[in-house]
């Protein structure tokens, strides 16, 4: 048994993390190191995400150029360009992975893994 949280680890969190380091680097000039302190990991976490050897993976999820996701990276961005601080980065990387959780944009990439899940009455992520 999988966990929507253990999906969210593995897949979601680095993927977030992935745009958000690409956007910061290419979009806004910023350094891996300034990224890395932007969100609390360390440089190596960022040119691994930059190279794609993590959260690259993850693009058969699909939710990526969803407009609602989109709007909530560029939240996160705008938290980090103004200075608004962590623990306001932080609430608005959680408020992407509730969104995820409660739109079921995981579903379809945990009945992958788990082929016996049945998603449709499935409501462990309507919390």
């Amino acid at each position: 048994m999988i966990l929507p949280s253990e999906l969210e680890a593995k897949t979601t969190i680095p993927l977030i993390r992935s745009i958000l380091a690409r956007r910061l680097i290419e979009d806004h000039g910023f350094t891996q190191q300034q990224v890395a302190k932007a969100l609390g990991i360390t440089q190596a976490a960022v040119s691994n995400y930059i190279r794609g050897a993590r959260g690259h993976g993850c693009a058969v999820l699909g939710f990526e150029n969803d407009k609602r996701f989109t709007d909530m990276i560029d939240g996160v961005i705008s938290a980090i360009l103004t200075g608004e601080g962590e623990i306001e980065v932080s609430r608005r990387i959680s408020e992407c992975l509730l969104w995820l959780r409660r739109s079921k944009s995981l579903c379809d990439y945990h009945k992958q893994l788990e082929p016996t899940l049945d998603v449709e009455r499935c409501t462990v992520c309507d919390v």
